[in-house]
């Protein structure tokens, strides 16, 4: 599926905020963001619901995710060396 990003120019009068294009996963909604609008506070955690403890950036939340998706692949290929060394049965 082929979409255009929207012109940082772009302003959706509603939120004054750059309109994302129309996307296919939240994956690409989230680089979408990471571009566009990477000092935009993405996710705040809260304590008890309320208190305000700390704030990701949509840049910060793409680095984060590109290190865990990293990882992930670095386990995933370890285990598929080590199980070509398993004797078949």
């Amino acid at each position: 599926m082929e979409y255009k990003l929207a012109d940082r120019n772009d302003q959706n009068s509603k939120h004054g905020t750059n309109s994302p294009p129309e996307v296919d996963s939240l994956v690409a909604l989230l680089r979408w963001r990471a571009t566009y609008q990477a000092d935009y506070t993405g996710f705040t955690f809260l304590v008890d619901g309320e208190a305000e403890t700390q704030t990701l950036t949509y840049s910060e939340l793409d680095a984060k995710a590109k290190a865990i998706a990293a990882t992930l692949q670095a386990v995933a290929t370890l285990v598929i060396e080590l199980y070509c060394f398993i004797p078949p049965d």
